[in-house]
């Protein structure tokens, strides 16, 4: 071997160990796992046990100290259970991967840059005869978002956030669809969309104050109208817009053993996607009609969390929380699936939480025992299908492990 092969190999292997030595100083894993096992007894429909699981794995890479690479993966399982959802049925379970690729770039003091991509696909089940990814409401998307930080002053930052993401459901059908043609619907991508994110976050010393504004265009999906006394589709494409402001501060320590976290937002959806109204399912006897602005709404909600300090490792927690949706338009029914002429429907959903938590001293393992009274009313009669008005219980116990 010469001795100019030999100082290569030298100067190669000591390259190889500084940049090993560099990047595990730079290179940090991340694990978190999450189980949580309960029982719900709600007032209308059976118990059952619910099962929610999020594992999630990744790792930060920082080869220098303005450059941040992050890599995450999450799967999440959440079983049958009490839903807060309007139009979810209790059976409902949901199995969602989700894939994030980060990258941070840090100009200066001021200036703080997050380019996001991410990927990800939820499997539906409505009840138990349906087969895990023959699910309707499926769905894949994938998506990029950009974060800008402004660092003011000391106290004052603000956050701008750009997004997309395309949005496909590779399953859906739709029962309107097939009652217009008279005929098994063949024609997918229905629910397919692109949703576009804008938003913009402001923190000053404690409080944080966030605009959020989605707008959703779909690809084929079209709006429902009414035209002397018939009903069809028009040549005007389905778009959803929401926009939601909410308002929180950081950790408020009212004392040495105890601590405050409201938090509150208003939500407000527009649509101009209308409703085909049917008196009963059995289209011989039911004349359909059509209900325009169906899902515009504005929603409020308030949590008020307050945490007291056993020890330094034992927490028991109460959160109050409430949540007000009312809808524009949209007329609540009866018992016989009639309109209530003159009303506007309203949902009122109550839950009451009690958590006291253990943890490790080194705060990578929680063991929680946990119970929800959850109490939602509506003037909403209608139920055959969906429940409006019902309490229920809820109890279980939840382990968490990070690394």
């Amino acid at each position: 071997m010469t001795k100019i092969k030999k100082y290569n190999i030298l100067i190669s292997l000591a390259i190889f160990v500084l940049f090993s030595y560099s990047f595990s100083q730079k290179w940090s894993p991340y694990y978190s796992f999450n189980f949580s096992e309960g029982l719900y007894l709600p007032s209308v429909g059976k118990w059952g046990w619910t099962t929610v699981l999020s594992n999630d794995i990744g790792f930060i890479i920082k080869p220098l100290d303005q450059h941040t690479g992050l890599f995450y993966y999450q799967l999440k399982y959440e079983g049958p259970g009490l839903k807060r959802q309007e139009g979810e049925q209790f059976e409902q379970r949901v199995m969602a991967h989700t894939l994030v690729l980060q990258y941070t770039y840090k100009l200066n003091s001021s200036f703080l840059f997050k380019t996001r991509f991410n990927y990800g696909y939820d499997f539906w089940r409505s009840g138990t005869n349906e087969l895990w990814g023959l699910g309707l409401y499926d769905n894949e998307r994938i998506g990029i978002n950009e974060d800008v930080e402004w660092r003011i002053s000391k106290d004052l930052k603000v956050i701008g956030k750009l997004g997309y993401n395309f949005i496909k459901f590779p399953n859906y059908t739709s029962l309107i669809e097939e009652y217009i043609s008279g005929s098994e619907e063949t024609a997918a991508g229905k629910q397919d969309n692109n949703m576009y994110i804008f938003g913009v976050k402001t923190t000053y010393k404690i409080h944080n104050l966030n605009l959020l504004v989605i707008l959703q265009n779909y690809l084929k999906q079209k709006v429902l109208e009414e035209l002397s006394g018939s009903f069809s589709y028009s040549d005007e494409k389905q778009k959803d817009f929401s926009l939601e402001l909410s308002y929180y501060p950081e950790v408020i320590k009212i004392a040495s053993w105890m601590t405050f976290s409201p938090y509150f937002s208003f939500k407000q959806k527009d649509s101009n996607q209308a409703f085909l109204y049917l008196t009963s399912y059995d289209i011989t006897t039911s004349t359909p009609i059509v209900c325009p602005n169906y899902y515009d709404y504005n929603k409020f909600s308030l949590s008020l969390p307050i945490n007291f300090y056993l020890t330094k490792t034992k927490v028991l927690t109460f959160m109050p929380e409430i949540e007000i949706t009312l809808y524009l338009s949209r007329e609540p029914r009866n018992k016989e699936n009639n309109f209530i002429e003159g009303e506007k429907q309203k949902n009122q959903l109550l839950l009451y939480s009690l958590v006291y938590t253990s943890q490790s001293q080194d705060q990578h393992r929680k063991v929680s025992l946990f119970y929800t009274y959850q109490q939602q009313t509506s003037n909403m009669k209608f139920e055959k299908y969906y429940p409006y008005n019902y309490s229920g219980h809820y109890f279980g116990l939840k382990f968490s492990y990070s690394y």
